[in-house]
């Protein structure tokens, strides 16, 4: 049975850890006794405990909470105020699939909590997060996707357009010449939510071992596919 993901991300200090663990089990819960025979099964995506700096992770992290439905936080959750901001961002912006943003407060109630929350989002609508091949159709989000990001990088808001235009031109044709160049096995390919785009990455196969492999290009690094796998992993147990 093909099940339907639902990624909830939980911003959770990692010392001393009781509430991380417990926000496993909670998911674990669901899963077994509710979602599943719903055809729905929640991965809980965190750092793994035992990550001693945060910030190696961080364009992982960003990356994960753009693709979530829902994030739980424990608390205050210190060193998590930039998670905090992004998701409620992402809550708002109809493009992205984050549906609710809680906070649940640490201790001995916080797996019975996490649990209900879980259930309650069964109800929910679906948000049905896809991924397709690129073609000529989807030319123009991809050049505003690297216009936009280069024009942050440059920092070219406030340049006249007669100087600006001309400048992202050049720099998406270079940048498109040089993924060619760099990955010329490179498959593109978009991600939507409820068809529409939520980010765009290029999938590599390497000829020397036959897998995958992400290059890091636009708010994706090599980490991402390791933490989902890993809290993939932890929702399947």
């Amino acid at each position: 049975m093909p099940y339907r993901l639902v990624h909830v991300f939980a911003a959770i200090p990692l010392s001393p850890g009781a509430e991380l663990r417990a926000f496993y089990r909670a998911v674990a819960a669901v899963n077994e006794s509710e979602a599943m025979s719903q055809g729905v099964l929640f991965v809980p995506l965190a750092l793994p405990e035992g990550s001693a700096d945060k910030s190696l992770f961080q364009s992982a992290i960003d990356y994960n909470i753009r693709l979530c439905a829902y994030y739980i936080q424990a608390g205050d959750a210190p060193g998590f105020s930039h998670e905090y901001a992004l998701a409620l961002a992402c809550r708002d912006d109809a493009a992205l699939p984050m549906r609710q943003v809680a906070v649940l407060q640490e201790g001995a109630e916080f797996e019975s909590r996490a649990r209900s929350l879980l259930s309650g989002w069964l109800e929910s609508p679906a948000v049905e997060v896809a991924r397709r091949s690129a073609d000529e159709t989807d030319r123009e989000f991809v050049r505003q996707l690297i216009f936009d990001l280069v024009s942050d990088e440059l920092g070219m808001a406030a340049w006249p357009e007669a100087m600006r235009a001309p400048l992202l031109e050049i720099q998406f044709q270079a940048r498109m010449r040089g993924i060619r160049e760099a990955y010329p096995e490179a498959e593109e390919e978009l991600l939507t939510a409820n068809g529409e785009y939520i980010d765009r990455h290029t999938k590599i196969r390497s000829h020397l071992s036959g897998r995958p492999r992400h290059p890091t290009l636009w708010r994706k690094s090599n980490a991402l596919g390791r933490l989902l796998m890993v809290n993939l992993i932890a929702a399947l147990h």
